[in-house]
This record gives C-alpha cells, structure tokens and sequence, in this order.
C-alpha cells in the first residue's frame, strides 16, 4: 500500500472530515487517537467532492483503543473521507489514508462485455 498525502483535516464535534488530493483509491484508513477510545467508528466517503451522497467505507466497535487501521479488500475511489463516532470524547491525534500501489489501472473500472442475446421479442419487433 501507498501512504496518500492528506490535503486537509476538518474537526467538527464527534465528526472529522479528511480532504484528500483528488479522487484516490483507498484501500485502508488508519486512525490515531490521543486516548484509548471505545464506541463504534463508521468511515464513509465522497467522490468529486459530491457530499450529499457518502459512500460506505467501513464499520468498527473499539474496546479501549489508541489506533485502529480498517482495510477494505477492493479500492473505493474517494476525495473526502468522513469518520464519525459514537464516543464524543474520541480525538483523533492523526489520520493516514493508503492507496493501492500503482498497477493495472483498468483493473478499477468494471469490464464491459458482449452478450449474446438470442432470440428476443422485443428486438426482434
């Protein structure tokens, strides 16, 4: 994985708001908090820096932790992460976000394919 440079960090009440350097496809966020913290952590996400609709990223329950890394298996591509909390007392010291390593980038895409048909009646009219 590729550590990603994050443009901006925004703290706002039990929600923190991470800009990052146009859309990145993230496959892992790791949080660092300045006490243990427990709760459950919810990570969604913006694309083309669209806010009205977040994209699931990933859910978490912590039990007392200082650091929590949550991976995803495939890529979301991303310009803002959100992370909110259960536990408004949780402050987050530092934020890294991790891409996945430049390699086929068609790979990130849905592959298009012909199908054969057969016989329809609607295309046939």
């Amino acid at each position: 994985m590729q550590k990603i440079t994050v443009k901006n960090i925004l703290k706002k009440n039990s929600e923190t708001v991470v800009q990052l350097d146009g859309n990145r496809n993230v496959t892992a966020v790791n949080v660092k908090f300045s006490q243990a913290v427990s709760g459950l952590v919810t990570i969604e996400c913006a694309q083309n820096n669209v806010f009205s609709d977040l994209i699931f990223f990933a859910k978490t329950e912590l039990n007392k932790e200082t650091e929590k890394e949550i991976n995803v298996k495939i890529p979301i591509a991303a310009s803002h992460i959100f992370i909110s909390f259960t536990d408004t007392k949780a402050d987050i010291k530092e934020v890294c976000v991790y891409e996945q390593e430049s390699g086929d980038e068609n790979n990130f895409y849905p592959l298009i394919k012909d199908i054969d048909l057969g016989e329809n009646y609607y295309l046939d009219t």
